[in-house]
């Protein structure tokens, strides 16, 4: 785990929602909407510093035979619905187990797995797509 990354993001992440709290809707949860702009931080902060940790050996295959760039998974990983870039980013960017991963979003160890491996099916099939 890059643990000078994941306190770079998490720090720029609170004070980005400190600053939004006047656009917080209280009738929601709190937790997502944080975790959600810890998620897009983590992206951005990876894209700003080429720092890109393989995902999964499936789909950083499909990247090397797709020959995409970078910028195409980080495209993939942002066009996934919240949930499943949620994990994807917890996970491999932020080095953090399925199990911390559910326990921090409140779900099972097991509703994290899935979410990830639908995830991980998901990207591999857009970046398949993307440049077939």
């Amino acid at each position: 785990m890059r643990r000078d990354l994941a306190d770079e993001v998490a720090q720029e992440a609170w004070v980005r929602a400190m600053g939004a709290m006047s656009r917080f809707d209280e009738r929601r949860p709190f937790r997502p909407w944080v975790m959600r702009i810890a998620a897009n931080r983590a992206i951005d902060v990876l894209r700003d510093e080429s720092r890109l940790v393989s995902l999964d050996g499936r789909v950083e295959q499909a990247a090397e035979e797709s020959q995409g760039s970078d910028d195409d998974l980080l495209d993939a990983v942002r066009g996934l619905g919240t949930e499943r870039r949620l994990v994807v980013v917890l996970h491999y960017w932020l080095g953090m187990e399925v199990k911390e991963v559910g326990e921090l979003l409140g779900i099972p160890a097991g509703t994290a797995a899935s979410r990830l491996s639908r995830a991980l099916e998901e990207l591999r099939h857009r970046l398949e797509v993307d440049h077939v």
